[in-house]
C-alpha cells in the first residue's frame, strides 16, 4: 500500500474512533432527537424518489409511440373475424334502412395513430367482397400509407423536410381514406349492422330538445359607451338565440326586446333612466324561462 492511501485509512480510521467517542457523551435526549433527525431525512429521501419517479413515469408516458406493424398472419385474423361475423349475419333479415353518416375523426389522429387506425381497418374492408368497389380503393391508401409509416416511426429526431412530407402524406391519408370510408357507407345501402363490420364510428342521430330552456344567468356592463348596456350570459344547450329585455314595471310583456346572441350589446337608450333587465333563451319559436329582472342605470 503506498504511503498516500495509509494516511487517507488512518485519517478515515481516526475520524470514525472521535465520532464514536463522541457519540458515547451524547445524553439520552440527544441520542433520541437524533434518532428521530435521521428518520425524518430518511422519509424526506424516500417522498423525493417516489416523486421522481412519478414523474420519471409520466415522462415516459410522454414519449412517442411508433406505429404498430401488422404481420400477414394478424391481417388474416382479422380479416378471418369478419368474415365470421359477416356469415352470422347471412341468414338475418335486412335491418331497416339506416342514414349512415360516419365519423372516423381522421384528422384528429396523430401520424403513428393514423397508420394503427388504417391498417386495423383495412382487412375489414377487403374481407367484405361488398366493399371491392369502393374509391379509392384500400390498394390506393396502402400506397400512402407505406411512404407514411417509416416517417411516423422516426419520432423525435425527425429532419425538417422528413416532416414536411409527413405532413403531406398524412393529409393525403386522410383524405383517400374518408372518402373511402364515406364510399362504404354509400355501398351500404343504409345497412347499418353491414357497416358496423369495419369498426368506424358514426355520428349519432340530433334529438330535438323539447323542454324549456333554463333561465340564464345574465352579468351586466355599463362601460360599454354611452347610452349603452352590454349584456351577456353563458350559452345554453340547444338555445338558436336569445332575447334581451328592456323596461319598466311588472309587464315584461311590454318591454322592448332585442334578439341576438348570448353576447349583446343594447344602444342608443335613454342616459340616466333606470330600468329593469330580463333574458331568456330560445330554441326555434320556444322562449325559455326567464332570468331575474336586474334594475340598472344606463349611463350618459
Amino acid at each position: 500500500m503506498s504511503q498516500k492511501k495509509k494516511r487517507i485509512a488512518l485519517e478515515a480510521a481516526e475520524a470514525a474512533a472521535y465520532r464514536e467517542r463522541k457519540e458515547n457523551y451524547l445524553s439520552a435526549e440527544e441520542k433520541e432527537f437524533r434518532t428521530r433527525l435521521n428518520k425524518m431525512r430518511a422519509k424526506d429521501a424516500y417522498i423525493f424518489l417516489a416523486v421522481i419517479g412519478a414523474v420519471t413515469e409520466k415522462k415516459k408516458r410522454k414519449e412517442h409511440e411508433k406505429p404498430k406493424f401488422q404481420t400477414k398472419k394478424q391481417a388474416a385474423a382479422i380479416a378471418s373475424e369478419v368474415k365470421k361475423e359477416l356469415k352470422a349475419m347471412a341468414p338475418m333479415p335486412t335491418p331497416p334502412y339506416t342514414v349512415i353518416s360516419p365519423a372516423p375523426g381522421l384528422s384528429l389522429l396523430s401520424p403513428s395513430a393514423l397508420c394503427d387506425y388504417f391498417i386495423s381497418r383495412r382487412p375489414r374492408i377487403d374481407a367484405i367482397t361488398d366493399f371491392d368497389n369502393c374509391l379509392p380503393g384500400t390498394d390506393y391508401c396502402q400506397v400512402i400509407y407505406d411512404e407514411l409509416f417509416p416517417l411516423a416511426s422516426i419520432g423525435k429526431g425527425i429532419s425538417s423536410d422528413d416532416r414536411i412530407a409527413m405532413d403531406i402524406y398524412v393529409k393525403q391519408l386522410c383524405d383517400n381514406f374518408g372518402a373511402t370510408i364515406t364510399s362504404i357507407a354509400n355501398l351500404c345501402l343504409g345497412n347499418a349492422k353491414l357497416f358496423s363490420l369495419i369498426n368506424v364510428k358514426t355520428k349519432r342521430k340530433g334529438v330535438r330538445n323539447t323542454k324549456r330552456l333554463a333561465a340564464p344567468v345574465v352579468v351586466i356592463s355599463t362601460t360599454r359607451g354611452g347610452k349603452s348596456l352590454g349584456v351577456k350570459c353563458k350559452p345554453i344547450k340547444y338555445a338558436k338565440s336569445y332575447t334581451v329585455a328592456i323596461g319598466t314595471g311588472d309587464d315584461v310583456s311590454l318591454y322592448k326586446q332585442y334578439v341576438g346572441s348570448s353576447n349583446q350589446l343594447i344602444e342608443n337608450l335613454n342616459g340616466g333612466d333606470l330600468v329593469n333587465v330580463v333574458m331568456w333563451a330560445n330554441t326555434g319559436k320556444k322562449a325559455g324561462f326567464p332570468s331575474v329582472a336586474q334594475p340598472i342605470r344606463v349611463p350618459y
